[in-house]
C-alpha cells in the first residue's frame, strides 16, 4: 500500500524587516519615555525642603563627621527623605486636577472622621476641648498664650534728620554709617505698603547689636522693619491681605486657630499624646548649634568633590527622647558648644494627618484663609522642633511660606531677594546651594572685612513668639535662631515670580528652571 504523499508545510512568510524595525523602535521610545517620566518626577519630588537643615561649622563646613549612640544612618548616604511634604496635593494624588485633589482630600478627611465617630474614638484635640477647655473661651486662650510670651523688645529709636546731619558733620562714622529713620509705626502700618518697605539696615550693625549665638542676654532694642498686624482688628486684617497681595512680609498676631493650637501644644503632655510614645521621627544632629541644609540628589552628587563630607548625621528619635535632650540643653550655659538635635514632623494626606486637625489654618480645605495663598498648590505641613540656640543658616525658599510659632521664641533676620549677590551663596550644584556660606555668628572674623560683599548686605529682624505667624514671600532670605525650645510649623502654597529677576542674578532661576538644571 502506498501512502499518499503529504504536502510539505509552507513556511511562514517572514514579516518585512522594516516593519520589525519600526515596531522595536516604537517600543524602545515608549519605554524610554516612561523611564524619563519616572526619573523626572523623582527629581521634582526631591527638590530640597528648605527646612530640612543640617549642621554648619565655620565658613566652608568641611569638618569631620561626629558619631553618637543614636546614629542610624550612614553620613555618606542621603538623609532620609520625607516625601510626604515635598509635592503638591495634585502630585500626591498622582496627577488628579488640583480642584479635584482638594475635593478628594476633603472626602478622605470626612471619611476618616466618620470612621472614628463610629468607633467612638476621640482625637487628642477633641478630648482636650471636650474634657478640659472650651475652645470658644477667647479670654482664657489669650491669657494662656500671653503667659508664654515676654514683653516685646523695643524697636530701634528713630533718629531725626537733624541728628543724622550732626553726626555726619562731627565725623562720627560709627554712629552715622546708617540712617535709622523708620517712616511708619510697625504696630500701626499704613493700609498699603509704604515705599521701600520693609526698612533695612546694614547686616554688620544688626549682628553687632545682637550676636546670633547669644540667647541669654537680650538687646535693648532690635532692628525691625516688618509690620505687625492684629487679626482681631478689622483694619489690620485688611492690611494683612494687602501686604500679602504685594508679596511683602508681615507678622500676624491673635489669629484664632493659631492661638488655640498654641494653648494645646504648650499644655504639658499634650504633644506627647499627639505624637505617640513609640513613634520615631527623623532628627538632624549637629556637633554645635549651627544647622545648614545639604542635599545629594543625583545632579548634585555628580558635581560634588569626592572628598566632600556631609556636615550632618541623621538619627531617629521619639519625641520624649528629643524633649529630654532639649530640657537638658535649656539649662546649660554655652549651649552653642553643645550637641543639638532638630526634629522634623511632616504631614501630607494620610501621613500624620492629625496635623490638619491641629492646624486647620494650614488645611487647603479650610476655605478662604490668609494663611493659604494657593490652596491647589498646598505642599503639606512641616513642623520643626528646635532646641535653644539652634540656628538655621540664611537661605531662601521657592514658595510662599506661612510660619507659625506654637511654642517658644525665634529670632528671624530677613533680607530682600535683591540682596542675593551680597549673601555669598553656595552655587548651583553644591550640596548647600542657595544657602549663605557665611558664619553669621562670627561677623568680625577675617572673612567679614568691609570690602567683602556680605558686609554690604541689608537686613531687618524680628522676634516671633508663641501664637505669632510670619508671612515670608517667595525668595525672601531668612536666618533663624531659636531663643528657647521652639515648636514651629509652616506650610507652603504656591510660588510667585515677583522676585525671580533678583535670584537669577545669583545663578538661580525660577523653580521650574531650578528643577531642569538638577535633572
Amino acid at each position: 500500500m502506498v501512502l499518499p504523499r503529504s504536502k510539505p508545510r509552507s513556511k511562514p512568510r517572514p514579516k518585512p524587516l522594516h516593519k520589525n524595525v519600526v515596531f522595536l523602535t516604537l517600543m524602545a521610545l515608549i519605554v524610554a519615555f516612561m523611564m524619563m517620566s519616572v526619573i523626572l518626577y523623582a527629581r521634582i519630588k526631591e527638590e530640597p525642603d528648605d527646612d530640612d537643615l543640617v549642621p554648619k561649622n565655620g565658613i566652608e563646613h568641611h569638618h569631620k563627621h561626629h558619631h553618637h549612640r543614636h546614629h542610624h544612618h550612614n553620613p555618606k548616604e542621603p538623609p532620609p527623605k520625607d516625601t510626604s511634604s515635598s509635592s503638591s496635593l495634585s502630585e500626591q494624588y498622582l496627577g488628579v486636577p488640583p480642584e479635584q485633589a482638594i475635593a478628594k482630600f476633603q472626602k478622605d478627611q470626612d471619611d476618616a472622621k466618620e470612621a472614628r465617630r463610629k468607633q467612638g474614638i476621640l482625637t487628642p484635640r477633641e478630648t482636650f476641648e471636650q474634657e478640659r477647655f472650651d475652645p470658644e473661651d477667647w479670654e482664657r486662650i489669650l491669657k494662656s498664650v500671653q503667659a508664654q510670651r515676654i514683653p516685646e523688645i523695643p524697636n530701634i529709636p528713630n533718629k531725626t534728620l537733624q541728628e543724622e546731619e550732626e553726626e555726619e558733620e562731627e565725623g562720627d562714622e560709627e554712629a552715622a554709617r546708617e540712617p535709622i529713620l523708620v517712616p511708619y509705626d510697625i504696630h500701626d502700618c499704613p493700609l498699603e505698603p509704604p515705599p521701600n518697605y520693609p526698612v533695612a539696615w546694614n547686616v554688620m550693625q544688626v549682628l553687632d547689636n545682637w550676636n546670633p549665638d547669644d540667647t541669654e542676654l537680650l538687646p535693648k532694642y532690635i532692628y525691625q522693619g516688618v509690620c505687625v498686624f492684629d487679626w482681631n482688628n478689622p483694619t489690620h486684617s485688611q492690611k494683612a491681605e494687602n501686604y500679602r497681595r504685594h508679596e511683602l512680609p508681615f507678622v500676624l498676631q491673635n489669629y484664632p486657630e493659631t492661638m488655640r493650637a498654641a494653648e494645646r501644644w504648650m499644655t504639658p503632655g499634650y504633644l506627647q499624646e499627639l505624637a505617640g510614645k513609640d513613634e520615631t521621627f527623623p532628627t538632624e544632629h549637629s556637633r554645635n548649634n549651627h544647622f545648614l541644609f545639604w542635599s545629594n540628589t543625583a545632579a548634585v552628587t555628580k558635581k560634588t568633590p569626592q572628598d566632600y563630607v556631609p556636615p550632618t548625621d541623621m538619627v531617629d528619635m521619639t519625641l520624649a527622647q528629643w524633649h529630654e535632650k532639649a530640657d537638658e540643653l535649656e539649662h546649660k550655659r554655652r549651649q552653642t558648644r553643645q550637641e543639638h538635635w532638630y526634629l522634623r514632623l511632616n504631614a501630607m494626606l494620610h501621613n500624620h494627618a492629625y496635623l490638619y486637625e491641629e492646624l486647620p489654618f494650614f488645611d487647603p480645605t479650610f476655605g478662604k484663609s490668609i494663611t493659604m495663598v494657593i490652596p491647589e498648590e498646598h505642599q503639606g505641613i512641616n513642623c520643626r522642633f528646635g532646641m535653644k540656640g539652634t540656628i538655621a543658616e540664611a537661605h531662601y525658599d521657592s514658595y510662599n511660606n506661612f510660619i507659625a510659632i506654637l511654642g517658644g521664641r525665634r529670632r528671624f533676620i530677613l533680607a530682600h531677594p535683591d540682596q542675593c549677590e551680597n549673601l555669598e551663596l553656595y552655587p548651583m550644584g553644591h550640596p548647600s546651594a542657595r544657602h549663605s556660606r557665611i558664619n553669621w555668628s562670627n561677623a568680625y572674623s577675617k572673612w567679614h572685612d568691609s570690602e567683602r560683599l556680605f558686609a554690604q548686605t541689608r537686613v531687618n529682624e524680628l522676634i516671633l513668639q508663641t501664637g505669632d505667624i510670619l508671612f515670608l514671600p517667595t525668595f525672601w532670605f531668612h536666618f533663624i535662631v531659636s531663643l528657647t525650645t521652639t515648636y514651629q510649623c509652616n506650610s507652603r502654597s504656591g510660588s510667585s515670580k515677583e522676585y525671580e529677576h533678583h535670584i537669577s542674578k545669583c545663578g538661580f532661576g525660577p523653580r521650574t528652571e531650578y528643577q531642569r538644571k538638577e535633572v
